[in-house]
């Protein structure tokens, strides 16, 4: 690995660390994909920051008793895109998000938090879920759904 992304490695904990399945490195692209779904997210790397993909459901949170998010994208200006990929349940999505939201500020209060939602077809008028998460992010700018890709 190069050193000098190795910084951004080293600055994660170490649980953190153990779920790193892309980078961390200063690619353009981060890609995200869902094979049931068929969703994909695509988070743009256009001023090159250094930036890592993290395995949620299934790494960081492997509890089958609570829903998590799919994957997060840690950016190395304390940035954490939190990356729901979903079939057509949006409020689910939003109840997956909120609760990866609260579980991830609680041990880890540093990053500043945006959520993305991919889902298969839309789902309109948003559900009750919805509104709660983004009151709890308090930034509409914090929370983006698209359908297909993001």
């Amino acid at each position: 690995m190069n050193c000098m992304f190795w910084s951004m490695l080293m600055n994660l904990d170490e649980t953190l660390r153990g779920c790193v399945i892309a980078g961390p490195d200063r690619r353009a692209l981060f890609v995200f994909t869902d094979q049931k779904s068929k969703s994909k997210y695509v988070a743009k790397n256009k001023n090159g920051k250094e930036a890592c993909g993290v395995r949620i459901d299934g790494g960081l949170i492997t509890s089958n008793d609570v829903k998590k998010c799919d994957y997060g994208l840690c950016i190395d200006d304390d940035r954490f895109f939190l990356i729901e990929l979903k079939g057509k349940d949006l409020s689910r999505a939003c109840k997956q998000l909120l609760f990866t939201f609260n579980y991830m500020r609680s041990f880890y209060p540093n990053y500043d938090y945006f959520c993305r939602i991919v889902g298969s077809s839309a789902n309109l008028p948003y559900p009750h879920s919805y509104k709660k998460l983004l009151e709890v992010l308090q930034d509409p700018n914090k929370l983006k759904y698209k359908t297909n890709n993001l």
